[in-house]
């Protein structure tokens, strides 16, 4: 999860009000393409909690973009 973390920073850094984090696997497909795939659940909560445990700024908006399994042709492992 270093790279989260330090992604946290380098967002903080630049002065971001917030960010998303995706759960798709790179390289990233449009959302109407089949074909997509997605990392397990367990691990996109893991880069959740290691992106708000690197967070200084408590005013930094974190926001989180699963993709449901089952639209538009995605897998999840």
């Amino acid at each position: 999860m270093t790279n989260v973390q330090r992604t946290v920073k380098l967002f903080e850094n630049a002065g971001a009000a917030g960010f998303f984090i995706e759960d798709q696997v790179f390289p990233k497909r449009c959302g109407h393409m089949e074909g997509k795939q997605i990392i397990p659940a367990e691990e996109m909560v893991a880069k959740i909690k290691a992106a708000v445990d690197a967070r200084i700024d408590q005013d930094l908006v974190i926001m989180a973009r699963p993709m449901p399994s089952e639209s538009a042709g995605s897998t999840r492992p």
